[in-house]
């Protein structure tokens, strides 16, 4: 019994097969929830598909470095990131108010700073990635 019709071959045929057993051993009324089911586990493998394939692209992006990125992204406010509250605060006290006021910065540097940690560090490598940036070497 074939109940999707599906590109990823190897996970609908998983997925009739498991439709298969549960329905073969399942009463009519449950029929349902087992469907649902089946189809929310396909729907949930195929978001965590399309996340790992936009990470591989990131992966595969030449990031650029402070000195070859254009003037407007460096001088765009560091607030058009999205950084938690706690890091744009400990950016503001040390007077660094743009994407290249941090870009500018190694990652020794920003961590030797007063109220910028590890974690704050990573998050603005991750959000300085996503722009197609990174951080001093």
């Amino acid at each position: 019994m074939i109940l999707f019709n599906v590109n990823s071959n190897i996970l609908a045929t998983y997925i009739n097969q498991q439709l298969a057993i549960a329905i073969g051993q399942a009463e009519v009324p449950e029929w349902k929830s087992i469907i649902a089911s089946a189809i929310g586990r396909y729907c949930r493998v195929q978001r965590l598909q399309q996340r790992l394939k936009q990470q591989a692209a990131y992966a595969k992006r030449k990031l650029l470095t402070f000195e070859e990125a254009d003037a407007d992204l460096l001088n765009s406010p560091i607030e058009s990131l999205s950084l938690s509250v706690r890091a744009v605060n400990a950016f503001w006290k040390l007077n660094i108010h743009t994407i290249g006021g941090v870009a500018k910065y190694s990652v020794n540097q920003l961590v030797a700073m007063k109220n910028v940690g590890p974690t704050t560090v990573k998050e603005i490598e991750h959000q300085l990635a996503l722009i197609g940036l990174c951080m001093k070497k």
